[in-house]
């Protein structure tokens, strides 16, 4: 039993080592997907609309497609994995799919649908930890 336990943890905590330069700093989007599909560069386009709200709400967004994973505000790529990405938050190759993760970590939102702003700023704007944020910015 304590040896499941151990390795238990030691697997949750490689797989959170691939995301934990932003834990408790930033909300993630993670984008899966062709840039060439139209529902990748629709969803792209919908979070370049309001960088403002993006930046309000500590979100930085990564697109993945294959290996490559593009960090959006800064148009450079990123050190991370895109097929670690995908094998941890179990994504086909060939799907496209939206995920927003918690600055604890957590998957919060997991669509293959177009998400507007206006759906992912209320559902960030519910959780408890942004509910102190904008208390504490009056």
């Amino acid at each position: 039993m304590l040896l499941s336990l151990i390795f238990l943890t030691q697997f949750a905590s490689g797989q959170n080592d691939l995301l934990q330069q932003y834990l408790w700093e930033n909300r993630l989007i993670l984008l899966f997907g062709s840039i060439s599909e139209s529902k990748i560069e629709k969803q792209i386009t919908e979070l370049e609309k309001d960088t403002v709200g993006i930046a309000d709400r500590d979100l930085l967004i990564f697109h993945i497609e294959g290996e490559k994973v593009r960090f959006l505000q800064q148009s450079s790529t990123s050190s991370l994995s895109g097929n670690r990405l995908r094998n941890h938050y179990n994504i086909p190759e060939d799907e496209c799919r939206y995920i927003l993760i918690g600055k604890d970590g957590g998957v919060k939102l997991n669509s293959k649908d177009f998400v507007p702003n206006e759906d992912l700023f209320s559902v960030i704007d519910a959780m408890p930890m942004r509910q102190r944020e904008m208390r504490n910015r009056k």
